[in-house]
């Protein structure tokens, strides 16, 4: 059948009878399965819910073993900042250790530092952008340029003796000569730097084979290993796997999860009641009428419906009126008998059928603007009179109370009148013109009217909505796959 919303679809009869079909995920593949299997299945559920969480937070309210609220707060002397915040922190970090720094933390520090004066006047005033500060009077300064050094700087006065890179770690390091292949390390007297040979075993890789788990093939020059797209739990576990079998831990015990069938302590206690009339009941405990017809489902009952034509044939009342531009075949009537030229008749006449075999002929008008009358005995051809006339000059469209609203009215001429706006619930539309992820239309008896709402989660069971679905899952409590628990169903709305 063809994708249709689930607001589209007709309500089911409840309670439920167990036949009813629910979609559900083994192993990432959507199956099919009737509501009594899940039922079947439900013998245990979660008993206790708890919470732990990271350093600079408390949980209250952990366990829940019914009902209750698990509530995270700061733990004292923690807070989360923002990401703008995260990020000056950082960068003041980064200066270094601000304790030692000697920033002015009070106004009596600033005695320790040199104050605001006529010489930090005069230097902040230089405009110059390179050269020696020089004081040549009481607060006054200058950029001295004058090129005091020449040459190069020998290593003895700090230098490095050369003119370029090259030459300067020439002069400085110990001779390259001999020394090919060698690396610099400090001798073991600590006292100065040397080359020596580091030991070790030499060769060439000629080819890498990924092996289990991984893929990128041979590599004989250069390539990259990777874990497989498929790479999971064990070695592989998502390759071919048995019909219906499930990816869960032991049954009854902790242990590494494997794919096994499902056990009915996987399946956890569900929001439904399998102890009333629901799981034994033969009969609907309220009959339902169906087109006038009583049904409680302890027999079946024929359906009549007497505004439907019956496919065996039937009698019909009333006026039949087709839609124009019809296709009609071609039916298996006689062409070259009375019927292409009836008796009795002449040019420019119509025909009737007065009484049983007979037909009677009427003679075409020769007045314009007449039409045929029936007098009460006979059809006779009448004369129109006092009907109305005039000329349209403006026509116009409003929406009323539905909703809509238009435009390009009122047309006096020629032009175009367009809807828009949303079509309200009294009018058979939505009222809505947007939704979130998960939301469903519910009818909603306060007003009549389309209420816009989302599914709540019962105990032991959580609700992921999706762009176009909702999967409801069973949880298992903390971290990681609960022992003995593994069940997920899917509703996925087209």
């Amino acid at each position: 059948m063809a994708d249709v919303k689930i607001s589209s679809l007709s309500n089911a009869s409840t309670p439920l009878a167990g036949t009813e079909v629910v979609p559900v995920v083994q192993g990432g593949v959507t199956y099919k399965t009737a509501v009594s299997n899940i039922a079947a299945l439900a013998s245990s559920g979660v008993t206790s819910v708890g919470m732990t969480v990271p350093t600079g937070l408390s949980v209250t309210g952990s366990p829940i073993t019914s009902t209750g609220t698990l509530a995270v707060s700061y733990s004292a002397g923690y807070s989360i900042p923002t990401t703008s915040k995260q990020s000056e922190w950082d960068t003041a970090y980064g200066w270094g250790n601000h304790a030692s720094a000697g920033y002015l933390t009070s106004a009596t520090a600033a005695t320790t530092y040199q104050p605001l004066d006529g010489d930090l006047t005069a230097i902040a005033g230089l405009s110059g952008t390179s050269g020696l500060l020089k004081k040549t009077a009481a607060n006054t300064w200058t950029l001295d340029t004058t090129a005091y050094l020449s040459g190069t700087v020998a290593i003895a006065n700090g230098g490095t003796g050369g003119t370029t890179a090259s030459t300067a770690r020439s002069n400085l390091l110990p001779s390259y000569t001999t020394n090919a292949t060698k690396v610099l390390a400090v001798n073991s007297s600590a006292t100065d730097v040397e080359w020596i040979t580091v030991s070790g075993g030499t060769g060439t890789v000629t080819s890498i084979t990924a092996g289990t788990g991984l893929s990128g093939g041979t590599i004989t020059t250069s390539g990259t290993i990777a874990l497989d797209t498929a790479y999971g739990d064990s070695v592989n576990p998502y390759a071919a796997k048995t019909a219906n079998y499930i990816l869960a831990a032991p049954n009854g015990s902790s242990g590494v999860p494997s794919f096994r069938a499902l056990v009915a302590a996987d399946v956890p206690t569900l929001n439904q009641n399998t102890t009333g009339n629901a799981a034994t009941a033969t009969a609907l405990q309220t009959a339902r009428t169906i087109n006038g017809v009583s049904f409680d489902g302890t027999a079946n009952i024929t359906v009549a419906d007497s505004t439907k034509l019956p496919l065996t044939g039937g009698t019909m009342t009333g006026a039949i009126t087709f839609a124009a531009g019809q296709t009609w075949p071609t039916f298996n009537q006689n062409t070259t008998g009375t019927a292409a030229a009836i008796a009795g008749g002449a040019t420019n006449q119509l025909v009737y059928q007065s009484g049983s075999g007979v037909s009677t002929f009427v003679t075409a008008p020769t007045v314009t603007d007449t039409y045929l009358k029936w007098n009460g005995t006979t059809f006779t051809w009448a004369t129109v009179s006092g009907g109305g006339s005039g000329t349209v000059t403006s026509v116009d469209v409003s929406g009323g109370t539905t909703g809509l609203t238009t435009s390009g009215g009122p047309i006096t001429s020629s032009g175009t009148i367009t809807l828009a706006g949303t079509l309200a619930v009294a009018n058979g539309g939505s009222g809505q013109t947007s939704y979130t992820d998960g939301q469903l239309l519910i009818g909603n008896s306060t007003g009549n009217t389309l209420t816009k709402a989302t599914l709540t989660a019962g105990s032991g069971i959580s609700i992921t909505n999706g762009s176009g679905s909702i999967t409801i899952s069973a949880s298992g409590g903390g971290s990681g796959i609960t022992t003995g628990k593994a069940i997920a169903m899917a509703i996925v709305f087209g």
